[in-house]
């Protein structure tokens, strides 16, 4: 397992499978030009009705003496998806040098049956410091996981685990709801610019999709002058849509610091 740093200003998805299937990435400067800015495209406000049988959600973990705090970037109440391996993303709060910190990942079906679960350790800096920033997490296809089924609902949780123990209190958890493709949205996807597709995802609901497509835009012109702001705006927007304000609030030191990192197993 390791723990990869992405480029500046910027959160690359990379393998990412959306709706099943790899998206082209092409994009014109007329269809660029044409296109409304992509802030403009999201809801102010997310709302996510879920299932009768939803399961409770806890969106930010307890602070913890010497370990971390973690906060998942979804809206409450769950999230939506029609992607078998959807990605998972949490902001992770300054640690102390001295503690031996790892994230404890797990994904569990309907019937609280685990599906998948890992550990890894945070990266440090070179002077051994833990980097604090955005984590984004998807489960591993290597590692056996099977594809989540569509029409069932399941739970995930990420905890601390601090000098080997498991810090339960702290740990963050919600539901999953995977749906079955939508053959028309999926169509108009195909046919979309990647501005467009941030747009017919969020009205969609479905908000894994929704960062991935931000995310490809980031990937697309990481060093243009004018998308990026426009991104970052759009991430400001997103997350306080659902209520993440405190986060939000961090996004320019992430972005500027070069805080947004990538979790993988193999």
């Amino acid at each position: 397992m390791f723990l990869r740093k992405l480029s500046a200003n910027r959160i690359a998805i990379v393998g990412l499978l959306v709706l099943g299937c790899a998206l082209p990435v092409t994009v014109s400067q007329s269809a660029q030009s044409q296109s409304p800015s992509v802030s403009s495209v999201l809801p102010s406000q997310w709302t996510f009705n879920p299932p009768d049988r939803g399961i409770p959600g806890n969106r930010e973990g307890g602070a913890t003496r010497g370990c971390i705090q973690l906060t998942a970037l979804v809206p409450d109440g769950g999230v939506a998806t029609a992607m078998s391996y959807p990605t998972l993303m949490w902001h992770v709060s300054k640690a102390n040098r001295d503690s031996d910190i790892e994230l404890q990942v797990s994904l569990m079906d309907e019937n609280e049956q685990e599906v998948y679960t890992t550990q890894y350790a945070l990266d440090r800096t070179n002077n051994g410091e833990y980097i604090s920033g955005i984590v984004r997490f998807d489960p591993p296809t290597q590692a056996g996981v099977i594809p989540l089924e569509a029409e069932k609902q399941y739970s995930w949780e990420v905890a601390p685990v601090c000098n080997g123990e498991v810090w339960s209190p702290s740990s963050v958890y919600g539901a999953i709801h995977i749906q079955s493709p939508n053959p028309d949205l999926m169509e108009k996807v195909k046919l979309a610019t990647p501005q467009q597709r941030v747009a017919l995802y969020a009205k969609a609901g479905l908000w894994p999709e929704t960062l991935n497509s931000l995310s490809e835009l980031d990937s697309l012109a990481p060093d243009d002058p004018q998308l990026n702001p426009e991104l970052q705006e759009a991430w400001l927007k997103l997350l306080n849509s659902v209520g993440l304000n405190r986060i939000a609030r961090q996004l320019d030191e992430i972005y500027q610091a070069n805080l947004i990192r990538s979790a993988t197993n193999q």
